[in-house]
């Protein structure tokens, strides 16, 4: 689900449950596999987010959810998954 203010995505970031993707690079015409990116919603790097961010910002309440997502939405444009909370995940 697009996330619609900072003020949903503070509180999801709260609970740490589920996965939170930054879709910057769709927006932004960045390097879209840099910067598009999904994080589980406990990663503390995004404890960095700022209210902006929100605008760019989709929740999945599972990995297979949001995996599917991407596939269906954002292949094209590629995206990553962080490295750092996915370390042992093998996705």
């Amino acid at each position: 689900m697009k996330i619609k203010n900072w003020e949903e995505l503070n509180n999801i970031l709260k609970v740490k449950k589920g996965f939170i993707y930054n879709d910057f690079g769709t927006t932004n015409k960045w390097n879209t596999i840099e910067f598009n990116k999904l994080h589980k919603a406990s990663c503390y790097q995004l404890k960095q987010m700022t209210p902006g961010s929100a605008e760019w910002t989709y929740y999945f309440d599972s990995l297979e959810e949001a995996k599917l997502w991407l596939e269906n939405n954002r292949k094209e444009d590629g995206y990553s998954i962080c490295k750092i909370c996915f370390k042992k995940l093998n996705i």
